[in-house]
């Protein structure tokens, strides 16, 4: 978690005499994680992935993951195939490849009823079968999406 917020981390012996100052001095102590190429997660995203339980599992199309992946966008109700589990809207679920792999956390802007009734609606459709919370099931400030 440390490193995905952009900070080097020491893990080092506790009952080793002076450990911390000894670091800070340049001695080679411990195993040292630097963080990584992968981009750095802020705000409430590091809140979102690491803190809440997920409460469902939402299975998307491909092009829905190519969207979430290659361009940085939201998931809209027309790339949702399947809604597995019980929620209420503002519950962190999964989002589920095709081939099963989970590429995505988030919080939905719909519940688990909700969303069973819009699956692969155009956003201008949502308010004929649901009450309206916006057009899209997660929106990609609330979402981290794993790459």
């Amino acid at each position: 978690m440390v490193t995905l917020y952009g900070i080097p981390m020491v893990v080092a012996g506790g009952r080793v005499p002076n450990v911390v100052t000894r670091l800070l001095k340049g001695e080679d102590l411990g195993s040292l994680f630097l963080p990584g190429s992968r981009k750095k997660i802020r705000g409430k995203k590091p809140w979102i992935v690491f803190t809440l339980k997920r409460e469902g599992v939402l299975e998307i199309d491909e092009g829905a993951c190519l969207a979430l992946l290659e361009r940085g966008k939201s998931l809209l109700p027309a790339g949702l195939r399947k809604v597995s589990g019980a929620f209420d809207a503002g519950a962190c679920v999964v989002c589920r490849s095709p081939e099963g792999k989970d590429i995505a956390v988030g919080i939905t802007n719909y519940s688990s009823d909700e969303l069973s009734r819009i699956i692969g609606c155009q956003s201008g459709e949502i308010c004929k079968k649901v009450d309206f919370h916006g057009e899209e099931v997660i929106h990609r400030d609330y979402m981290v999406v794993f790459q």
